[in-house]
């Protein structure tokens, strides 16, 4: 388990009880960060991100859909475990994300730069609410988390790049493994944006005088 940087010891979570610290891991080479919300047990134990079952079930499923871990940089909203794995929609979730922000802001700009060597559009591939909600700097009460947003894509003003919203694997555990094919697509799309980019279409208008 690493140990907490000093930047840590004045965040709420290092007072609460939140445990271990894990790095961003993965290359990154095809030009997606895979964002999650926040690290399990087993991450927070081996410091590294999806490593337990829900890791295990996410790259298990992606590969039946041809997509291979290697390629991805793999990083979390916050890098420790919240007490008892409460995140979303805890008191304290704003909090957190709010101190940890410069953690995933030094992972998207070493994830930017990669991609401009290697001639890719820097694309996030959000799994569940938080991390798509951090991303885009929605809340609960925004519109777009009120549409059927999952898997389409986005344009985070913050990061100046594109999201693809997918459901968190721990989600599609719980009895929801008829969605698994929606996270394949979401993957698959954000990696064809990572290869060639993504324009929004732009349709002709004819105004009947």
């Amino acid at each position: 388990m690493i140990p907490k940087p000093d930047s840590c010891k004045d965040c709420f979570g290092a007072c609460w009880g939140m445990q271990g610290f894990v790095p961003a891991s993965g290359l990154g080479d095809n030009g997606v960060l895979i964002l999650g919300e926040a690290a399990g047990e087993n991450e927070a134990i081996q410091s590294q991100g999806f490593v337990g079952k829900a890791g295990f079930y996410l790259f298990q499923n992606l590969q039946r859909a041809g997509i291979d871990r290697e390629g991805f940089k793999i990083d979390n909203v916050i890098k420790c475990q919240p007490n008892k794995n409460f995140l979303a929609c805890a008191p304290y979730e704003k909090e957190v994300i709010a101190k940890c922000q410069p953690n995933l802001q030094a992972t998207i700009d070493e994830m930017k730069e990669k991609c401009r060597q290697n001639g890719k559009t820097f694309t996030i591939l959000t799994l569940g609410k938080v991390a798509f909600k951090a991303v885009m700097g929605y809340d609960d009460k925004h519109p777009v988390m009120k549409n059927d947003y999952i898997a389409y894509v986005h344009r985070s003003d913050i990061y100046n790049c594109f999201v693809v919203p997918a459901y968190h694997p721990s989600f599609l555990m719980r009895g929801n493994t008829n969605l698994m094919p929606v996270l394949q697509f979401a993957a698959k799309r954000a990696l064809e944006v990572a290869e060639g980019g993504f324009k929004y279409a732009e349709p002709d208008y004819l105004l009947d005088p």
